[in-house]
């Protein structure tokens, strides 16, 4: 394999040399190349290589973590899935997913169908292009210690095997969930406070709109009496005010 510079471009390509003629000695003195372009190829293996690195990192973080042969059925890596598991390398991947899902609580039902996939549907996943997952679930990693943990699973294809291969990592996020219900609740707490205080507030000004609307009645009707008889034109302009201002008083 090599890299070439062709038209300003770098590319790959696999060069094979097939010897046609030797000498007397043995020795090869015509030859045949041919050169295959391998570009893709390497890009595949690129970002495999990189995707594979950034799997490192995430694993390195993980509380559980398998790798799965998804093509042959295969467990090829497992690590702290959970107490009693009977899964060793190369046992039935889809054996391991099945166990992993009974651990699954169904205080996270909703989230089961994601862990429930077998090799052959994450295979049928990987074709449709759906090759990445997160999501939340409560796990018994014994059945004393149900953990809630984010299912991070990613499915690749192996670009030296071509077999395709999916990496489940389960990354503990128990002290943000812990966050996340204190919130709530709080959060709860305040909307009730909030209600409780709307309620008081439409309590009071019923029952105040009800104790004003009286006296102001009266105040307007003697007001409209006073204006009336009134013949002195400062009192009969205070008096036009304290009607005005107790009619628009009123229509609060």
């Amino acid at each position: 394999q090599v890299r070439t510079f062709l038209e300003g471009k770098y590319g790959w390509e696999k060069v094979k040399y097939t010897v046609i003629q030797r000498d007397a000695a043995g020795r090869a003195f015509k030859v045949i190349g041919t050169a295959l372009s391998i570009q893709r190829e390497k890009e595949m293996e690129l970002r495999y290589n990189e995707q594979l690195n950034n799997r490192q990192v995430l694993i390195a973080r993980a509380k559980g973590y398998c790798k799965l042969d998804v093509t042959n059925n295969k467990v090829l890596e497992v690590a702290n899935v959970g107490v009693g598991f009977n899964v060793q390398v190369n046992s039935s991947a889809d054996v391991l997913l099945r166990a992993m899902k009974a651990r699954v609580a169904v205080e996270s039902k909703k989230s089961e169908k994601d862990i429930a996939f077998l090799c052959s549907g994450l295979l049928q996943a990987f074709h449709q292009g759906n090759t990445h997952w997160e999501f939340e679930i409560l796990y018994a990693f014994t059945p004393l210690d149900k953990t809630w943990v984010n299912a991070v699973l990613d499915i690749l294809e192996n670009p030296t095997t071509g077999q395709i291969e999916a990496y489940l990592s389960l990354l503990d996020i128990q002290k943000q969930k812990q966050t996340e219900l204190q919130y709530q609740v709080h959060l709860e707490e305040a909307l009730i406070k909030a209600e409780k205080a709307s309620m008081a507030k439409g309590n009071f000004l019923s029952m105040m709109s009800h104790e004003i609307r009286t006296p102001m009645n009266v105040i307007i009707g003697f007001t409209d009496l006073a204006l009336d008889e009134c013949k002195d034109k400062v009192i009969t302009e205070y008096l036009k005010k304290i009607n005005f201002s107790s009619k628009l008083l009123l229509g609060l």
